[in-house]
């Protein structure tokens, strides 16, 4: 966790309301699918976040959902159900934030 970070859950969800609304206001104005997915994942970070907060748990300094969504479910297993979820919606970060694409198992820059 950064330091300089809210250790407030309602904040973080917020945040992340926030993140959810440009996400749905792109799609339904026909926004870049890069751009939706990177406002998506960050939405589910901070409310994962959020979560590990409101249990009292200090969240790790990382953008990983599957780490975020894990410890949660180490402290409540009823967030299970966001696992496959979370699974699906890590990998867009990198490959949707920045300008380069996977070919043959290697990361290359245009």
């Amino acid at each position: 966790m950064n330091p300089h970070d809210s250790k407030e859950p309602f904040e973080w969800l917020e945040k992340a309301r926030h993140d959810c609304v440009a996400a749905v206001k792109l799609l339904e104005y026909g926004g870049h699918a890069d751009t939706i997915a990177v406002h998506c994942h960050q939405a589910a970070e901070k409310a994962l976040k959020a979560a590990l907060l409101g249990m009292g748990i200090d969240y790790p300094f990382t953008h990983d959902l599957t780490l975020l969504v894990q410890l949660c479910i180490d402290q409540d297993d009823s967030f299970g159900v966001l696992r496959d979820a979370m699974v699906r919606l890590a990998p867009l970060y990198e490959r949707e934030r920045y300008p380069c694409y996977w070919r043959r198992g290697t990361l290359r820059r245009e």
